[in-house]
């Protein structure tokens, strides 16, 4: 599959920088999520399944993924996106919410 064939819709993108020893709540995406680790360590915990993070690693995951950080210092880039257009009238991004939410 192409890229340009599923014409996703991008809502967002930038780059984060998270503080030493972050640490938060399982979150819901509410839009699909792509994060790549520029930088730093830890563990990224998806669907309660433990993935250890490494600078050059890319994490991509659909929307209603239950995830949360536990990291060391760390650098990634983030884009929230849907996988097709259709719901490009909505320009701004999605917060991801509270897993009990």
């Amino acid at each position: 599959m192409r890229y340009r064939d599923i014409e996703p819709f991008v809502r967002q993108a930038l780059i984060v920088d998270m503080l030493p020893h972050y640490t938060f709540k399982p979150l819901k995406t509410v839009d699909a999520r792509l994060f790549y680790i520029l930088s730093g360590s830890g563990k990224i915990i998806i669907e309660k399944v433990a993935y250890d993070i490494v600078p050059g690693m890319v994490v991509v995951f659909q929307a209603g993924t239950e995830y949360e950080w536990c990291t060391q210092q760390m650098r990634y880039m983030t884009v929230n996106f849907d996988y097709t257009a259709q719901h490009r009238d909505v320009r701004r991004s999605f917060s991801p919410v509270t897993a009990d939410s």
